[in-house]
C-alpha cells in the first residue's frame, strides 16, 4: 500500500487521494514499534482540531471541488506545500488538540497494520520536525540537498527570520490587534458561550507567550515597523531570484534555481496566512504576489486564491 498522509477536518469533506505507489518505511517510535518488522499499509495523519480549526481542506485531486481555503495556520500550509511539492498523496480528517504532541498543529500520528497485528500509532508535532522525519525516513526527499554550505546558512537565516521572529509579529496582530475577529472566525463551529470562555484561554496563553518571548514589550507602531522590514527585505530576496532565475513568465524558486526548497514552502505558507495589515504590505509588492500566485496556481489548484478571499477587518 502507498503511504497515505491525512489531514483532519471536518469528517463529512474527508477525501481520500489516490495516487504513486511508493515503498514503504517507517518513523521512529517507542520499543514496541520497533517489533513491527514489514508493514501493509500506513496512515500518516496530519491532524488539527476541528472545532477551532475549522477550515475545510483537500488534496489537489483532478475532480475535487473549488471554494476551498488556505487555512491561517501558516505552518500548516507550509506542511501542505512540502507535501504537494513532492506529490505526496493525503487526505482531510478531523483531530483533536488533546493528542497534538507539544500542544501545536500540525501534528503526524502514524499507525501500520502488520495483518492482524497493528502497531501503536507514533505521534509527531512541529511542522520542522515532521519535515525531518518524513525525509530521513524516505517518504519525502530533501529538497535542500543540492544547497552548498553557505547557501544553506542563508537558507538557515531565512527560516529562522520568518518562523522565530515574523511568526511572533503576526501572532500579535491576529490574536492581540484583531482577536474579537479571530475568535468569532477560528471559534465559529462552538456556541458562543464557549466561544468566549475558548476565546479568553487562547487570548491569555498568547498574551503570556508574546510577553515572554518579548514581542508585547514594543509599541504597536514599532511591531508595525519590523513587520514592514522582515516583508521588505523577503520582497528583495524575491526579486533578486526572480531576476537572477530569467524565468520571468514561469514558476520561480527563492534561491534563483530550477529546484525548490523547503524555504519555498514557509514563504508561501507566510504569505498567504497574513492578517489584514499583513495582507496589505504583502500585496504592496508585486513580486511577492507572483511568486506566491504560480505556487499557488502549480500545486494548489483546488484551492480559492487566497487573495481573493473574504478579507476579515477588524471593526
Amino acid at each position: 500500500m502507498a503511504p497515505l498522509l491525512s489531514l483532519r477536518s471536518a469528517p463529512e469533506r474527508t477525501r481520500t487521494a489516490r495516487g504513486r505507489r511508493s515503498r514503504l518505511v517507517h518513523i521512529t517510535g517507542g520499543s514496541s514499534y520497533w517489533e513491527c518488522k514489514s508493514w501493509y499499509s500506513v496512515l500518516l495523519r496530519l491532524s488539527i482540531q476541528h472545532a477551532i480549526f475549522g477550515n475545510a481542506l483537500s488534496h489537489a485531486v483532478p475532480g475535487l471541488p473549488r471554494n476551498r481555503l488556505l487555512h491561517m495556520v501558516s505552518f500548516f500550509t507550509k506542511l501542505e506545500a512540502r507535501m504537494r511539492f513532492a506529490g505526496f498523496n493525503y487526505t482531510v480528517e478531523q483531530g483533536s488538540m488533546r493528542t497534538a504532541p507539544r500542544g501545536k498543529i500540525p501534528y503526524v500520528a502514524i499507525t501500520e497494520d502488520e495483518g492482524s497485528r497493528s502497531c501503536p500509532p507514533v505521534v509527531i508535532g512541529d511542522s520542522k520536525l515532521i519535515m525531518q522525519t518524513l525525509v530521513q525516513r524516505g517518504f519525502l526527499p530533501d529538497l535542500d540537498a543540492h544547497l552548498l554550505p553557505a547557501e544553506k546558512l542563508h537558507d538557515l537565516a531565512l527560516k529562522a527570520l520568518v518562523e522565530d521572529k515574523l511568526y511572533f509579529y503576526q501572532m500579535y496582530e491576529k490574536w492581540i490587534l484583531n482577536f474579537y475577529t479571530m475568535r468569532s472566525k477560528i471559534l465559529a463551529a462552538l456556541p458562543w458561550p464557549v466561544q468566549v470562555v475558548v476565546g479568553h484561554l487562547i487570548y491569555r496563553k498568547v498574551s503570556r507567550t508574546l510577553n515572554g518571548q518579548g514581542t508585547m514589550t514594543f509599541s504597536v507602531d514599532e511591531i508595525g515597523v519590523f513587520r514592514q522590514e522582515i516583508w521588505e527585505g523577503i520582497n528583495a530576496a524575491v526579486l533578486a531570484a526572480q531576476s537572477r532565475s530569467g524565468n520571468h513568465e514561469g514558476l520561480f524558486w527563492i534561491w534563483a534555481g530550477e529546484a525548490r526548497t523547503e524555504t519555498d514552502a514557509v514563504l508561501f505558507g507566510f504569505i498567504v496566512s497574513g492578517a489584514p495589515d499583513s495582507q496589505r504590505i504583502i500585496r504592496s509588492f508585486p513580486a511577492l504576489m507572483e511568486y506566491a500566485r504560480k505556487i499557488h496556481d502549480r500545486y494548489f489548484p483546488n484551492y480559492d486564491l487566497w487573495n481573493e478571499a473574504e478579507t476579515v477587518e477588524i471593526k
